[in-house]
């Protein structure tokens, strides 16, 4: 049986490299609830001060979301610097399990069509975020 260079098991090295992604995960979704927060208070303040319907407020949560997501990604994949694509959508799934959980204890809602485009789009701006953040050169 072959011995590893340094004595480490492939199993040790690959919970390692997990826990160190499941680390980048977790920052890069916290950085995503921040600007999420943070964008909410800006559009918050636009819709108070202005005369926008609000049945837009769906597409602006949609949007919200998404850039939230990509911020996330990208934070993540800056820390990992591999990767990205899968921790960008990491990122944007544990962001709208917050959002979801949120969105049913506070309001009642059901899973429904709007939700669907919620979570597909900010699965692909997440994974947009990750790809963009990996392929950044650092200076």
């Amino acid at each position: 049986m072959k011995k590893n260079r340094n004595n480490e098991s492939p199993q040790k090295k690959n919970r390692i490299a997990t826990s160190k992604n499941f680390k980048c995960i977790i920052i890069g979704s916290l950085v995503g609830i921040l600007s999420i927060l943070i964008l909410l208070l800006i559009f918050s303040g636009i819709l108070v001060f202005s005369n926008i319907p609000t049945g837009i407020i769906q597409y602006i949560s949609i949007f919200i979301g998404c850039v939230g997501a990509f911020i996330a990604g990208f934070a993540c994949s800056k820390i990992s610097r591999k990767n990205g694509f899968f921790l960008g959508l990491g990122c944007a799934a544990v962001l709208f399990a917050v959002m979801a959980i949120i969105s049913i204890l506070v309001y009642k809602e059901t899973f429904g069509p709007i939700a669907m485009v919620k979570l597909f789009s900010m699965l692909i701006c997440g994974a947009c975020g990750g790809s963009v953040g990996v392929n950044i050169k650092r200076k």
